[in-house]
C-alpha cells in the first residue's frame, strides 16, 4: 500500500475513500507509525487524528524513525497538526490553518496564545459508530465563533468571551452550546448569544474537517512524490530500543510459531492479511 492514513473522528470513512486511495487505519496511538511502516511498507504516511489520553499518544520519535527510513510523512486537522508543527523542523509535512496555527502560536484573529494539545481534542464514539464526535474542538468553536462575529451575529468582546470559558472547560464537555450557556450565567450579553443560537444551525465551521480535506486532495494530487532526504541523523537511543522490544515482543515470543506457519505458504500470506485487518481496523 502506497498511503497509509490513521483517520477517525474528522472525517467518515465515504468522505476520504471518495478522495484518496489509500489504507485508513484507526486514530494513531503509541506505536502505530511504527507498526504501519513495518507491516505495510507504505511511501507516505498522514496523520489526522489520533488519542490524546485514553492510551499513549503516538511518538515524536516513531516518526522520526519514519522519516528517516525514507517515507514521507504528513499532519494536519487534530494530532497530525499538533505533531507536524512539534516535527516540522525534521521533515514532517503539514498542511492547513490548525498545522500553521500551532507552528505560528496563534490562530487569527485571536491574540491569545495558540499552543495546547486540547485545542484539537475531543471525546467521541467507538469505531463501530463511526467514532462521532460527542464534544467539538475548541479550534472548531474558535473558526465558528471567528465566522460569527465577521457576520455582525456577535461582537469581537462575546467572541473572545466565548473562547476563553471555551479554555477552562475540559475538553470532553466543550460545545458551543455550553459555552453560551456559560456565558448566560456570566452576565454575558443575552440579545448577541439569543442571536448566536439562531444562527448556529447554518453557520457551524470545522476547520479540522476543511484541514484533513485539504491533505487528502494533496495527496491525490501527487505531492508526496518524492521523500527529500532526513534532515537529521536518527539516534538508536537506548529508549528507542525499549520502546521496540516493547513493541516487537509479540512477534519475537511467538517466532517458532510465526516459521511454522510460513510453511504454509500462500496459507500463511492469507492468515498474516487477516490478522494485519484485524490489528488495524480494516479500511
Amino acid at each position: 500500500m502506497s498511503i497509509v492514513v490513521f483517520v477517525g473522528p474528522t472525517l467518515e470513512a465515504d468522505t476520504c475513500r471518495a478522495r484518496l486511495d489509500a489504507r485508513y487505519l484507526p486514530p494513531a496511538r503509541f506505536g502505530d507509525v511504527y507498526r504501519a511502516s513495518v507491516a505495510l511498507r507504505p511511501r507516505v504516511i498522514a496523520i489526522i487524528d489520533g488519542y490524546f489520553n485514553q492510551v499513549p499518544s503516538v511518538w515524536h520519535k516513531e516518526i522520526l524513525w519514519a522519516i528517516s527510513a525514507g517515507i514521507r510523512v504528513f499532519g494536519a486537522a487534530s494530532m497530525g497538526a499538533l505533531r507536524a508543527a512539534e516535527l516540522a523542523d525534521f521533515g514532517m509535512q503539514g498542511v492547513g490553518r490548525v498545522f500553521a496555527a500551532y507552528r505560528d502560536g496563534r490562530f487569527a484573529p485571536y491574540a491569545d496564545e495558540f499552543d495546547r494539545d486540547d485545542e484539537v481534542a475531543i471525546v467521541h464514539g467507538p469505531p463501530a459508530l463511526g467514532y462521532r464526535p460527542l464534544s467539538e474542538a475548541l479550534v472548531d468553536i474558535r473558526a465558528t465563533l471567528a465566522d460569527a462575529a465577521r457576520a455582525g451575529v456577535i461582537s469581537n468582546t462575546t467572541r473572545d468571551r466565548l473562547v476563553a470559558l471555551g479554555r477552562t472547560r475540559f475538553y470532553a464537555e466543550r460545545t458551543t452550546q455550553t459555552l453560551i450557556a456559560d456565558a448566560r450565567t456570566d452576565d454575558g450579553n443575552v440579545e448577541e448569544l439569543d442571536a448566536l443560537e439562531r444562527w448556529l444551525p447554518g453557520g457551524r465551521r470545522s476547520v479540522k474537517h476543511d484541514d484533513a480535506v485539504a491533505l487528502l486532495d494533496r495527496l491525490a494530487a501527487g505531492e508526496e512524490a518524492t521523500a527529500p532526504p532526513a534532515a537529521f541523523r536518527f539516534e538508536h537511543t537506548t529508549l528507542w530500543q525499549h520502546a521496540l522490544d516493547d513493541l516487537e515482543r509479540p512477534a519475537s515470543r511467538d517466532s517458532p510459531l510465526l516459521d511454522e506457519l510460513r510453511l504454509l505458504g500462500p496459507a500463511y500470506f492469507e492468515l498474516r492479511d487477516m490478522v494485519l485487518d484485524e490489528a488495524f481496523g480494516g479500511d
